[in-house]
């Protein structure tokens, strides 16, 4: 009897149930698997140079087609016009994917950076800046980018290539470039000082 109440003990143990295997743990060491593979991290490398190739190619081909360097090989106008236009419509496609897949994320930290009671974590999050202003700046003109992003991809699904008004686009697409760039650069020396720093504080403790 006291065996089998022992065994009963055991199974219940809080322990025992801490330690036991669940289908979300299982699910998050086969991920944490796979996406440390070589093959994993050689497939991203190879995505990423793919998009990025895609980008370059497309924005050479629409740069030279606006600086007449296609006039000669097709002469009619309006034939150059549908290949600007579908040029324009594939890179707005490969920028606004990828920007609007990170909006949800985006839109977290923004909430957080106003949140005093969430703020803690997005300090957490990008703790290689001690500046709440910096990473107020970079958050922000991350949304923005978003928006105007999903400006300039409602402009070009909504209205017809005859009718866009060329100056909307001017606009949207230089406030874009512009929010963007700023972001990412600031997030990028941040980032690199925060490195230098930390290598700098190691080699002075060896010393």
């Amino acid at each position: 009897m006291s065996e089998r109440l022992h065994s009963i003990s055991y199974t219940l143990s809080p322990i025992d149930l801490r330690t036991r295997s669940t289908p979300v743990k299982t699910i998050k060491k086969y991920y944490s698997c796979f996406t440390e593979s070589l093959c994993f991290q050689f497939t991203i490398i190879v995505v990423i140079v793919g998009f990025i190739l895609n980008v370059i190619g497309w924005a050479l081909m629409l740069i030279l087609f606006m600086a007449g360097a296609a006039d000669r090989t097709i002469p009619d106008e309006d034939t150059r016009k549908i290949w600007i236009e579908i040029d324009s419509q594939v890179l707005n496609g490969m920028f606004f994917v990828p920007i609007v897949s990170f909006l949800p994320w985006r839109l977290r930290n923004l909430y957080q950076l106003h949140s005093k009671r969430y703020r803690p974590r997005l300090l957490k999050r990008y703790s290689y800046s001690a500046s709440i202003i910096w990473i107020g700046i970079f958050t922000w003109a991350h949304v923005i980018n978003a928006v105007f992003v999903i400006a300039i991809a409602v402009c070009l699904w909504s209205i017809n290539r005859h009718d866009r008004p060329t100056w909307v686009m001017g606009i949207l697409v230089g406030f874009a470039i512009f929010t963007g760039v700023t972001g990412g650069v600031i997030e990028f020396i941040i980032e690199q000082r925060a490195k230098k720093k930390v290598k700098h504080n190691r080699i002075q403790s060896y010393s």
